[in-house]
């Protein structure tokens, strides 16, 4: 019998669920295969009888078109193993008969799907989740006690009563992760029935992660209630940063095996990105403010997205380059996820924010991606070249002109970066915008050249400077023997025409 031999970890993969023999991986990393064909019919039985894991991310469709997928899903007899729904507008209706049919579901994450109304943990079997993420959900503990075999329970960005939830985990005996960046801790209100607090703390819990909970008495409560957990915030320092999230992976991972995996991935990517209630910054953007590198590499790495912006409209990369945090600038724009063309809600952009606060390197890290012409000139006008000027950043002047950005573009009031300069009397300024060919003669709205305006504020040295460089300048002549002659039919417009 003709022998195959393969990397042992493409074996695992292929073929550990549905092989009929056993797939041990020696330490050569190489192991032998029976024949090709079998390997084949391996693969397609394994493909067609393994549960499904189905993930559905930003997925807008009307309720018949969700009726058709899941009854699509129903007809193809295959067991539903994990569900996860992310910023999508499904409804209870369509999810509850697959969340009762799907007694083999394991993980369940609904991320930001505000169509739909919880709680909706009482559909789910409560004999087979293990693992549960609920993002910028409402009364999330209704339900929950029923969920005894609980692993992991992410509660990121929702809104929670503290004493409901510290009577409530005491039932959860085997659960090892707990997850609540962002979320929003309110008191309980005098209507709802308080629970009855469980006389012992669950003996198991390893992990308690609360970035962005800023009330010393809420850690103070969650150390209290359970001493034995660490507590990991996100917002820290890069070394507690990798420790907690590696520990997150391996509890998971050892505890569910594969699909402990999956659960911690989904957990740990909706962790790095959740948002602080107060400005609506993630973890990225708080490493991004302090600069610290460290921590920026090891949320990238667990897929932290650059992108997000706080409740100012700054992405990761405009703290970054407010701050001038060069490293940082450099790892963010090395992910290729920046838009260097984003703007925050003061329709500034990354290279005009760099550019006015005089970061040369961050800049030039800028200047070396493929500038759109977006970033050239914004709503009002204003250019990186007038954003230079404004913060008499005369390097950053430089550069730009060096980079062909216009000398002699206007802004909404008709200023180009010489008037700016003539305004704030930056002789520097001038002299570089001039080297580079500026006009001095265009007017702006209230009809003033830069170098009017130059004296109209008193800044001698620079209103000597532009009429030095006004009288250098070559005045235009007409060519020898023109003469401009009226057209026939009248009107004053003529043209220059040869003699």
């Amino acid at each position: 019998m003709e022998l195959l031999s393969l990397p042992a970890e493409l074996l695992a993969a292929v073929l550990s669920q549905a092989a009929p023999w056993r797939v041990v991986c020696p330490e050569s990393k190489r192991i032998p295969l029976p024949p090709l064909a079998l390997v084949c019919t391996a693969f397609l039985h394994a493909v067609r009888s393994a549960p499904l894991a189905i993930r559905y991310r930003g997925i807008r469709r009307v309720p018949s078109e969700w009726a058709a997928l899941f009854s699509a899903l129903e007809a193809a007899d295959r067991p539903v193993e994990a569900l996860s729904l992310h910023a999508s507008n499904i409804r209870i209706d369509l999810l509850q008969p697959l969340l009762h049919s799907s007694s083999s579901l394991t993980h369940l994450a609904v991320l930001k799907c505000h169509s739909l109304q919880l709680p909706l943990l009482a559909l789910a079997p409560a004999a087979a989740l293990t693992s549960l993420c609920l993002g910028g959900a409402e009364r999330v503990t209704h339900g929950l006690a029923c969920h005894r075999q609980l692993r992991l329970l992410s509660l990121v960005e929702s809104a929670f009563c503290l004493d409901e939830l510290l009577a409530v985990l005491p039932l959860l005996r085997q659960l090892l992760v707990l997850m609540l960046g962002g979320a929003r801790v309110r008191a309980a209100a005098a209507h709802e029935e308080a629970l009855a607090p469980a006389e012992l703390a669950p003996s198991s819990l390893r992990l308690v992660e609360v970035t962005f909970l800023d009330e010393a008495s809420v850690r103070a409560a969650l150390r209290r209630h359970f001493p034995r957990a660490a507590q990991l915030d996100l917002s820290g320092g890069a070394e507690a940063m990798h420790a907690g999230l590696t520990l997150v992976h391996t509890l998971l991972t050892s505890a569910l095996g594969a699909s402990g995996e999956r659960a911690a991935d989904e957990a740990v990517r909706s962790a790095v990105q959740c948002r602080s209630p107060a400005s609506c910054q993630t973890p990225l953007h708080h490493a991004a403010v302090l600069g610290d590198v460290r921590a920026v590499e090891c949320l990238l790495l667990h897929h932290a997205s650059p992108d997000l912006k706080d409740a100012k409209g700054c992405t990761a990369l405009h703290r970054a380059l407010f701050w001038g945090h060069h490293e940082v600038v450099l790892l963010l724009l090395r992910t290729g996820q920046c838009d260097i063309s984003s703007t925050n809600h003061a329709m500034e952009q990354p290279i005009y924010i760099a550019a006015l606060r005089g970061h040369l390197t961050c800049l030039r890290y800028l200047l070396a991606e493929e500038v759109p012409r977006a970033a050239r000139a914004y709503h009002d006008g204003y250019t990186p070249l007038h954003a230079a000027v404004i913060g008499k950043a005369v390097p950053c002047l430089r550069l730009l002109l060096q980079h062909g950005f216009d000398v002699d573009a206007r802004n909404r009031f008709g200023q180009t970066a010489l008037h700016l300069a003539a305004r704030l009397g930056s002789e520097q300024s001038a002299r570089s915008l001039l080297a580079a060919r500026a006009s001095g003669g265009l007017l702006d709205e209230r009809g003033h050249t830069p170098l009017a305006v130059a004296r109209n504020k008193g800044h001698a040295a620079v209103a000597a400077l532009l009429a030095d460089a006004a009288a250098a300048a070559p005045q235009p002549q007409r060519p020898d023997g023109a003469r401009r002659r009226r057209r026939r039919g009248g009107g004053a417009a003529g043209e220059h025409v040869a003699s």
